[in-house]
């Protein structure tokens, strides 16, 4: 019974995600909209406009960016360096170091040395949009004061926010 729960709820939001995504507006918890993937770099410069006359304060997007590998922004990258990870390279490689393949068994870890723990936003407060790259340009809302630029895949995007 559990199972076919978990299978109608992977369905569902698998739908979800593939068919938009949802904007909202203020504090409600329902959606104004659903925002179509292939307009959403159109729909956010639409927003911006919004912004710059005045009409509402604010665009974030709620983005589930890469934090491992060649994709990964360079401030995450900058994170790992000021934790003493010198290679970026390290943390890919951290999953496999616990992974023993001619066992079949995970190694015992050194927690005081190897687990490092690194907060991530999702949630970026917009200030452009590259149309020409196609992607959406913001803040870490976390660092919101600091001059932090990311470019922001509109495929990661999961949500939109507006106040």
């Amino acid at each position: 019974m559990n199972i076919l729960r978990f299978q109608e709820f992977v369905n569902e939001s698998y739908l979800i995600n593939e068919s938009g995504v949802p904007l909202y507006r203020g504090q409600n918890f329902n959606p104004e909209r659903t925002i179509k993937r292939n307009k959403i770099i159109q729909e956010i410069q639409d927003l911006l406009s919004e912004v710059m006359a005045g009409s509402i304060s604010e665009v974030t997007v709620l983005a589930d960016i890469p934090t491992q590998g060649k994709n990964a922004p360079q401030y995450i990258k900058d994170l790992y360096g000021e934790m003493g990870m010198e290679d970026f390279d390290q943390a890919e490689e951290f999953e496999d170091d616990i992974y023993d393949p001619e066992t079949g068994t995970y190694k015992k870890m050194d927690y005081e040395e190897k687990e490092k723990n690194i907060f991530v936003d999702s949630e970026f407060l917009v200030k452009d949009v590259d149309t020409v790259k196609g992607v959406i340009i913001g803040v870490p809302y976390s660092m919101k004061r600091k001059d932090i630029r990311v470019e922001i895949d509109p495929e990661v995007v999961e949500e939109v926010f507006v106040k």
